[in-house]
């Protein structure tokens, strides 16, 4: 497959359109959104990924593997 651009074809994706800096505040903003849902105890869905929920499981014991010795995971 060739990877030069075709001529006279415009490219659905311009550099000009998405700038690193435009993807950052883009990025930031939806990692707040998400923080604030978890911190409101709320569910939220990605599309394609599924629903998304906070959940808090109790204290149990594992062990450690060289040692084999029991350990509380909190």
């Amino acid at each position: 497959m060739n990877a030069e651009p075709r001529l006279g074809v415009p490219s659905p994706f311009p550099r000009s359109l998405f700038l690193k800096e435009q993807a950052n505040r883009v990025l930031n903003a939806f990692l707040e959104e998400i923080t604030r849902a978890f911190h409101r105890k709320e569910a939220f869905t990605l599309v394609g990924f599924g629903a998304i929920l906070q959940r808090h499981s109790g204290a149990r014991t594992g062990k450690k593997t060289q040692a084999g010795e029991p350990v509380r995971r909190v």
